[in-house]
């Protein structure tokens, strides 16, 4: 590719099981240390073909993905506790829909070993059209409710058959909408680790490219000392504490 990523690219759009893979390699530019990043069939990890596993930021803001798709962890918000979201957005390799106003993903709160499903809980919001170039799934707090004071710990999975009280998550732009992989996403909020934006366990250039991210967007969540400004003392508080690690 010749400049950023900012569009959708589909691979296995007719829906072939097992999924048609690709014969060559896609040169993605990235803003991430060490320039752009190479995919393909025969990539090693952490850029194993398509799940390339860096923010949809760092390549022009567009994504790359397999039918069905997954999601991308690196680019899925609301991961940590510390910053207290009020939503955590999915985000998939490729675009989803569910038809209908049931819930398209199943909500779990951990309490050690025990799962108890609290989907009733939450607001949940995935476009409707199959046509669309949505990524995303939007999981949203009640109202008065905190992650860290509430819902320490959560599973969210998605929902990938026909169920009462329930829509199907569906891959949008592909033969017949077949249903997404079948992923889960848990986060867990004990703000152990400050630094650790996005949940991985690890502090690095991930961590600080994501709050790069949020402090450009103005977003609620960069305000580090919490006093409803985001400015530059936001962005040396962060260095400190990325500084400090785990």
């Amino acid at each position: 590719m010749a400049g950023p990523l900012s569009g959708q690219i589909i691979i296995n759009e007719q829906n072939l099981t097992p999924p048609g893979m690709w014969g060559g390699v896609v040169n993605l530019p990235s803003t991430l240390p060490g320039g752009p990043i190479t995919i393909g069939p025969n990539e090693p990890s952490p850029f194993d073909s398509p799940l390339y596993g860096v923010p949809s930021a760092t390549v022009g803001g567009g994504s790359i993905g397999l039918a069905p798709f997954g999601i991308n962890i690196a680019d899925t918000d609301g991961a940590n506790s510390c910053l207290d979201p009020e939503s955590v957005v999915i985000h998939h390799y490729g675009p989803v829909y569910a038809v209908g106003s049931n819930p398209p993903v199943k909500v779990f709160a951990l309490d050690g070993t025990v799962e108890v499903e609290v989907t009733s809980d939450f607001t949940i919001s995935v476009d409707d059209d199959p046509f669309t170039l949505d990524r995303t799934v939007t999981v949203t707090l009640p109202p008065n409710t905190t992650f860290q004071d509430d819902y320490p710990g959560l599973c969210i999975v998605p929902v990938r058959a026909p169920e009462t009280g329930y829509s199907v998550l569906r891959c949008a732009l592909v033969q017949g909408g077949p249903p997404v992989a079948d992923w889960s996403f848990s986060q867990m909020h004990d703000c152990d680790c400050p630094a650790d934006l996005n949940g991985d366990g690890v502090v690095d250039a991930d961590d600080f490219f994501l709050y790069l991210s949020l402090f450009a967007d103005g977003d609620p969540l960069a305000d580090i000392n919490g006093d409803g400004v985001i400015d530059a003392d936001d962005f040396f508080a962060y260095l400190t504490l990325f500084a400090a690690g785990c």
